[in-house]
């Protein structure tokens, strides 16, 4: 007779095991080939999946070797799956995810490269002054959008139209003056205006510097080998 995972034992939920079910489900390959990997019996992976046992030290680094993923993450330590040390404490450092790093990192021999450290330096000094009222813009706007949804909910139980309701959320307590759903809508459209703002100002500087390349280089330049002159080299100058 087929076992039946436990689901509902203390050991189910717990990090290890729930993080071993989402590898295992991602990788698309079966219990069955950890379990020849690790030279474990298919019922002893049943067991690590659903919390009924826990596997030694050794066979945890084994796994985490399987999936690339670091064992601090497979153990619900750390949320960045990446097993390279220097990535992590990056990852630790900046706030940024495994995944945006390494995409960084990809350029780090390439002069395009060069164009993504620029383009994001300026884009978070711009942030300093643009785009510091999105993140609560974004907030306002998922609360309107939550108050929209309810006062549907309600106006379908009770059988009346919410296109006149007004939402009663705010900083200042007064409401909005419109509906939840226009507020939702105005929010999401200032977040990005401050973040278009930004942007169009961080390409403008970009641009200015590809015009003082060309002006150098007699009107011409090859994408591939324009070098964007890195902020620390800017820095040195001014040494």
């Amino acid at each position: 007779m087929p076992r039946t995972p436990k689901s509902g034992t203390d050991g189910y939920n717990k990090a290890f095991p729930m993080i071993l079910r989402k590898l295992i489900e991602g990788s698309g390959k079966p219990k069955k080939k950890l379990a020849e990997y690790l030279n474990k019996s298919g019922q002893a992976v049943s067991y690590y999946c659903d919390g009924t046992s826990s596997p030694d030290w050794e066979t945890i680094v084994a796994i985490a070797k399987y999936f690339h993923v670091s064992t601090d993450y497979l153990l619900g330590v750390s949320p960045d799956d990446t097993p390279n040390q220097t990535t992590r404490s990056v990852c630790k450092y900046t706030g940024l995810s495994s995944t945006a790093v390494e995409y960084l990192h990809t350029y780090c021999n390439q002069s395009v490269r060069s164009f993504y450290r620029k383009y994001f330096d300026y884009l978070l000094r711009h942030g300093e002054e643009n785009i510091a009222n999105v993140p609560s813009y974004i907030i306002e706007a998922a609360q309107a959008a939550v108050i929209a949804e309810r006062e549907k909910e309600e106006a379908i139980s009770l059988k009346r139209s919410v296109d006149n309701r007004v939402c009663t959320l705010s900083k200042d307590g007064t409401g909005y003056k419109i509906s939840a759903k226009e507020a939702e809508s105005h929010f999401i459209d200032k977040a990005s205006e401050e973040v278009s703002k930004a942007i169009a100002e961080t390409l403008g500087e970009l641009q200015s510097e590809v015009e003082k390349g060309l002006k150098e280089n007699g009107g011409e330049i090859n994408v591939d080998d324009f070098i964007w002159i890195s902020i620390d080299d800017e820095e040195l100058e001014g040494i």
